[in-house]
């Protein structure tokens, strides 16, 4: 899951960058013939770098059952002609078309998440060092604070952020596992 985090973003943007230079110039140069070749990349290019994303996840997921049918696809190679006809052969270039957008809010999210939680679990230490040197009181006459918690005391309010924190850091957790899980899936529909 730590490779999910980390690199969905980066592969994404990799992919969708190569599918669609490769792919737009490829069947724009294919009636002066030498973007044929160029698409024939273009095809085995995507679906090898979606059988690397979908190996990266799948050693993440703890599935293993991959390598042996992977073993099996690269030892039989089609042909440029059986490539191109195919309709299953533009699947990965799909892939990378739809995977650039979903890696953004992927990444966000899985960023936004934990580490704005994890920074909402120091207010009660960032209250105390305002208070303690610089005299500034925070949350005092904080007007989202006035109208949610109108009786409880600047320092009171620091903990209620705080744990609004731990919910916002556990719900992170949460919202990552279920959008790894999503990209287990969504690589399943592509990889055929």
């Amino acid at each position: 899951m730590q490779y999910f985090v980390v690199t969905t973003l980066p592969l994404g943007i990799l992919g969708f960058v190569f599918a669609v230079t490769f792919g737009l110039v490829g069947v724009a140069l294919t009636p002066l013939g030498i973007g044929i070749p160029i698409l024939y990349v273009a095809l085995i290019g995507s679906r090898a770098l979606l059988s690397l994303d979908a190996q990266a996840l799948q050693g993440g997921s703890g599935l293993r059952g991959e390598a042996a049918v992977e073993a099996a696809d690269t030892a039989a190679k089609p042909g440029m002609r059986q490539v191109l006809l195919s309709v299953e052969s533009y699947l990965p270039l799909l892939y990378w078309l739809l995977k650039l957008p979903l890696s953004i809010i992927q990444f966000t999210l899985a960023v936004a998440f934990p580490v704005s939680g994890f920074v909402l679990l120091f207010a009660p230490l960032v209250y105390w060092a305002a208070l303690q040197g610089y005299g500034y009181e925070l949350f005092n006459n904080d007007i989202v604070m006035d109208v949610l918690l109108p009786m409880a005391s600047p320092a009171q309010r620091s903990y209620a952020v705080a744990g609004l924190g731990l919910i916002w850091f556990l719900v992170g957790f949460y919202v990552v596992n279920r959008m790894f899980s999503a990209s287990v899936r969504f690589v399943s529909v592509f990889r055929r």
